[in-house]
C-alpha cells in the first residue's frame, strides 16, 4: 500500500503483513513549485522500486500530491491501482483535481459512499471496477484506549470534555494569502481566553509551515493550549473522543468526528463539495468571534440525537468489505482501461 501522509511527505510501501518493508522519501515542499520537483524524484524512485521488486499493483489513498508518482509508475510499468477515496470533491484545495488525476489512472476504485461512485461513473469509469464501503478512516477508532504521547493524554485529562480540537489546513485554492486565511482563527483563540484548545498541524501544503507557526507562537502564551504537529492516529481518535467539539477544516471533522458523536465547525471552502451531516455546521473563513460563539451555543443546546442519524462514510467494516471483495477480483479483467459512455 502507497500513503502520502497529510504531516509528512513519505510514501510507504506495506507488505500483507501491514509491515513497512520500504520507505521512499521524496521530499517536504514550502511552495507550489516545489511539488514538481517532489513529484518528478518520486516518479524516478517508485520506477526504479517497482522495476526491481516483484510488484503485481499498489493500492493508494486519497488526494494528497505526493501519491502522484507511485501511481504514474506503475501505470506506466503495468501495474494494477487500486484507488481509495474517489469521487470526492474539496472545491478549496488542489487536492480535488489531484484525486481526480489518480481515479483516471486507477483501474479499481473503492469509494465511501454511493454519491461519490455515481461520480466516478459519470467520470467515464467503468461501474463494474467501483466497490462502495464505507471510510476506512473509520476501521481504528473503537480500537484505541490509551495515549501513546503521556503529555496528550494529561492534557486532555485536565480539559476533558471542555477543550476545542483544532485542525487548520491551507486553502490551497484560495487566492488570500495564508496570513489572512488563519487570522479568523488566531482572533478566535485570542477571545476565547478561558477555553481549552489542543491543537494539531498544518499538512505539508504550501502555507502550512506558515500556519503552523502562528498556531505555535499562540500555544506559547497561554498553559490551557497544547500545540502538537503530528498527533497520530491513536491519540488523534482518543482526542476526539474527549473534546468539546472540533474546529477547522480538516476532513476528518466530516468523517472520524461524527461517527464518534462529536460535532464539528467546519471553516472555509476547503471541504466544499463534500458531504456533510448534521453535526457539522459551517462558517466561512471571514468569521466573527460571535459567529463562533453563536455556533458554539447552538452545538452545546442541540438534540444529539437529530444530529447523527446519518453518516454518510458508514460507521466501519471497510477493510472487511474492501478484503472480501479484492479476495474474488479477476485484476486482468481491469488491467486495460475503456472509457464508460454510459
Amino acid at each position: 500500500m502507497i500513503q502520502g501522509d497529510s504531516d509528512y511527505t513519505d510514501c510507504l510501501v506495506l507488505n500483507c503483513d501491514y509491515q513497512i518493508s520500504v520507505k521512499v522519501d521524496i521530499h517536504e515542499v514550502t511552495a507550489s513549485s516545489d511539488i514538481l520537483n517532489t513529484v518528478s524524484v518520486g516518479i524516478a524512485k517508485f520506477q526504479d522500486l517497482f522495476s526491481k521488486n516483484d510488484i503485481d499493483g499498489i493500492v493508494v489513498l486519497g488526494d494528497r500530491y505526493e501519491i502522484i508518482a507511485p501511481v504514474m509508475a506503475a501505470r506506466f510499468l503495468d501495474k494494477i491501482v487500486i484507488h481509495f477515496h474517489g469521487g470526492e470533491v474539496t472545491n478549496g484545495a488542489f487536492d480535488d483535481w489531484i484525486r481526480h488525476i489518480v481515479s483516471k489512472m486507477s483501474n479499481l476504485h473503492f469509494t465511501a459512499n454511493e454519491v461519490y461512485r455515481k461520480r466516478l461513473i459519470r467520470m467515464g469509469e467503468q461501474p463494474e471496477s467501483i466497490f462502495t464501503i464505507g471510510s476506512i478512516a473509520l476501521e481504528h477508532i473503537n480500537k484505541v484506549n490509551e495515549f501513546y504521547d503521556s503529555n496528550v493524554g494529561a492534557f486532555v485529562d485536565r480539559f476533558k470534555n471542555d477543550f476545542v480540537l483544532l485542525t487548520f489546513h491551507p486553502e490551497t485554492n484560495n487566492v488570500e494569502p495564508i496570513a489572512a486565511q488563519i487570522r479568523s482563527v488566531i482572533n478566535f483563540i485570542e477571545a476565547e481566553k478561558d477555553r481549552a484548545f489542543l491543537i494539531t498541524g498544518a499538512n505539508s501544503d504550501p502555507g502550512g509551515s506558515e500556519i503552523n507557526n502562528a498556531l505555535r507562537r499562540i500555544a506559547t502564551d497561554r498553559n490551557n493550549i497544547f500545540y502538537k504537529s503530528n498527533l497520530g492516529q491513536n491519540d488523534y481518535v482518543l482526542a476526539i473522543k474527549n473534546c468539546l467539539l472540533a474546529l477547522g477544516n480538516s476532513s476528518s471533522a466530516l468523517v472520524e468526528v461524527p461517527a464518534l458523536g462529536k460535532c464539528s465547525i467546519n471553516l472555509g471552502r476547503r471541504q466544499d463539495g463534500r458531504l456533510f451531516c448534521k453535526s457539522i455546521l459551517h462558517l466561512p473563513l471571514a468569521f466573527t468571534h460571535a459567529e463562533i460563539t453563536e455556533i458554539f451555543d447552538r452545538v452545546l443546546t442541540s438534540k444529539k440525537n437529530e444530529l447523527f442519524e446519518t453518516l454518510p462514510y458508514g460507521g466501519g467494516g471497510a477493510v472487511v468489505k474492501f478484503l472480501d471483495i479484492i479476495s474474488g477480483i479477476d485484476f486482468d479483467k481491469f488491467r486495460f482501461k475503456e472509457f464508460y459512455d454510459g
